[in-house]
């Protein structure tokens, strides 16, 4: 793992995604404050002060800028193999994100205009700091490369995978909240994002950086905090629901 010079940049860089991520993170455990995208919708009550888009274009605002960030970073690396694997990553993350949002979601509600900014802000804030920071790696190990190409595709596919599956829910037409299931759905309510959590632990390894392991800790931080929130929207939605963990089985 590589360990920067404790320079005002990069303590900067620090700064910002820890106190994001608590940000981020505090946010969700009040509903009034919570970033409103996804089961997450404001009542038509609440709507009267506030911007709202339509949930896919929300979607569309949320990964469009990072994707065009890591097209733009990709064609910068072709020269240097570690940085094209790193960036192919990134894009493909996100290239994954795009086609999902156009070809596999449905859709049934609204998103709060300044929630889908702040969090479209928060990915392309990100996807620009893994970028630079990996740039500065002046020699990574290739096992745990190896092993983080590994888990990305594991983790793409198990949060691709269970979208499918989201997606099959409303197959029929309906805007109806149904309880998924099949999968690592009959284990926790949230595999999409554990998927997501292991591409991010898969990102660490590739680019080996200390401070991109503190910027997916609060990712994946924010995340398992948004999966309990679904547990629980899941328990007052519905009168029963099966006993599930929220994010990793039989643990949490």
């Amino acid at each position: 793992m590589y360990y920067p010079e404790w320079d005002l940049l990069n303590l900067s860089i620090v700064f910002v995604a820890i106190a994001g991520s608590i940000a981020l993170i505090a946010r969700e455990f009040s509903p009034s404050t919570r970033l409103n995208y996804s089961k997450f919708n404001a009542t038509s009550s609440e709507k009267s002060s506030e911007i709202y888009i339509s949930s896919f274009n929300g979607m569309l605002l949320i990964y469009a800028p990072s994707l065009i960030a890591s097209t733009l970073f990709l064609i910068w690396s072709f020269d240097d193999y570690r940085m094209l694997m790193i960036s192919a990553a990134i894009f493909v993350h996100y290239l994954k994100r795009v086609l999902e949002v156009v070809v596999v979601h449905r859709y049934s509600g609204q998103s709060k205009l300044k929630d889908t900014i702040l969090i479209s802000a928060s990915y392309f804030s990100f996807t620009s700091f893994i970028y630079h920071l990996s740039l500065n790696v002046p020699q990574s190990n290739s096992m745990l490369a190896l092993l983080g190409a590994v888990m990305f595709v594991l983790g793409e596919f198990t949060n691709f995978y269970h979208h499918l599956i989201l997606r099959d829910l409303r197959k029929d037409g309906s805007k109806e909240y149904k309880i998924p299931s099949g999968g690592l759905f009959d284990y926790v309510w949230c595999p999409h994002y554990l998927g997501e959590i292991v591409s991010f632990v898969a990102i660490v390894l590739v680019t080996q950086h200390i401070l991109i392991l503190i910027v997916q800790l609060g990712s994946a931080g924010y995340l398992a905090t948004r999966a309990y929130n679904t547990k629980k929207w899941y328990s007052d939605k519905f009168d029963e629901i099966p006993s599930r963990a929220c994010l990793i089985p039989y643990i949490f």
